[in-house]
């Protein structure tokens, strides 16, 4: 919510990586709502899920790649206007 607020406020290049980010957060926030009381159930009844789990793992990167792009693009963005 933070980051989708922040997107509206800034400008340029940040604002495509920062809405981005909260995208994704989003989506992530999604997945581990609704994932994680069904994988649970998932697992107690049929043991250990790999589709499940790779899935999961999928998206949490997803998410760490989009924040980590996100953050160089500011500390580029920053770097510019102190020149």
């Amino acid at each position: 919510m933070i980051l989708a607020a922040e997107a509206i406020e800034t400008g340029g290049s940040v604002r495509t990586w920062t809405a981005l980010s909260a995208g994704m957060d989003f989506l992530l926030a999604l997945l581990m709502i609704t994932g994680l009381s069904v994988s649970t159930i998932v697992v107690s009844v049929f043991g250990p899920t790999r589709e499940l789990i790779a899935a999961f793992a999928w998206v949490l990167a997803a998410s760490f790649v989009v924040n980590g792009l996100m953050l160089l693009e500011v500390a580029s963005c920053e770097r510019e206007a102190a020149a």
